[in-house]
């Protein structure tokens, strides 16, 4: 099995994936586990003041998603999440235009309301700029090697393509990081070692303004990025071309995949 059960579930809870990255010794945001309420969560931080990244501990795609400004006298949250009216009552629904809130106590409903859910909450981050946009990175890892890397950039705190984050290629985040880029494929290689026998992983990392690395959370199937190519190879092309090198198993997988069209004849071979 190239995707053992145990390490998908694992990938999808970030309660679990960011204690491993911290023990592998990578880099990551300060994190906390186990708000229930709004007012447990402000009684946890320090002080009145601070940026906070909230995410649904299972969530993906930035469902759910809660970017939240503390200041003296003043909040303010940026969240993916809408509320619209249904014959049920008010529901919550992920959105692409981000709802911008500054009522304490809406933001507190909300908190509260997606508890249940369970809630990491982790240190808002600076992110180094390219072309004057923030940006973050997905890299690509399949058997253990660093594949295809893509920055995605948003002036807002999401960079998540489904949210119409900006794709920025290979040659431009050359240009931006310069002697950063090999460490940024050794943090990517390594996060994706904490989940052994998973022969494709998608880790998120950011990289700071003064070019400091931390790694935000790694994908089960983080490999869906269309049009993206490095050596010539989309990431489906490049997984299965690993996986013909991997062992005979995978080469005799591998035809099964060109005998069934999903792979043409000697395409994407490394």
């Amino acid at each position: 099995m190239l995707t053992p059960v145990r390490e998908i579930a694992r990938l999808f809870d970030k309660g679990q994936c960011q204690p491993l990255f911290r023990d592998a010794g990578l880099p990551i945001p300060e994190f906390v586990l186990g708000i229930q309420s709004y007012e447990h969560l402000r009684s946890l931080l320090p002080g009145r003041s601070g940026r906070w990244m909230l995410k649904l501990r299972h969530g993906f795609s930035a469902l759910g998603a809660l970017a939240l400004h503390w200041e003296p006298g003043r909040v303010r949250a940026l969240t993916t999440t809408a509320t619209e009216s249904s014959p049920g009552g008010e529901r919550l629904v992920l959105s692409k235009r981000l709802q911008a809130l500054t009522d304490e106590r809406q933001i507190a409903r909300l908190v509260d309301r997606l508890a249940p859910e369970g809630w990491i909450v982790e240190a808002w981050l600076p992110k180094h700029l390219c072309g004057g946009v923030p940006f973050d990175l997905r890299c690509v890892v399949l058997n253990g090697t660093p594949r295809h890397l893509l920055g995605r950039g948003a002036a807002s705190p999401f960079t998540n393509l489904n949210l119409r984050g900006r794709r920025i290629l290979a040659d431009e985040l050359d240009r931006h990081l310069r002697g950063t880029i090999d460490l940024v494929r050794d943090h990517a290689a390594r996060a994706a070692a904490c989940f052994p026998g998973m022969f494709a992983v998608g880790v998120d990392l950011l990289v700071r303004p003064d070019q400091r690395l931390a790694i935000l959370e790694a994908n089960a199937f983080g490999d869906f990025l269309p049009d993206l190519h490095n050596r010539e190879e989309t990431p489906h092309q490049a997984f299965l071309s690993a996986l013909a090198s991997s062992s005979d198993c995978g080469r005799g997988r591998t035809r099964d995949f060109e005998r069934e069209g999903l792979l043409r004849s000697g395409e994407g071979r490394v």
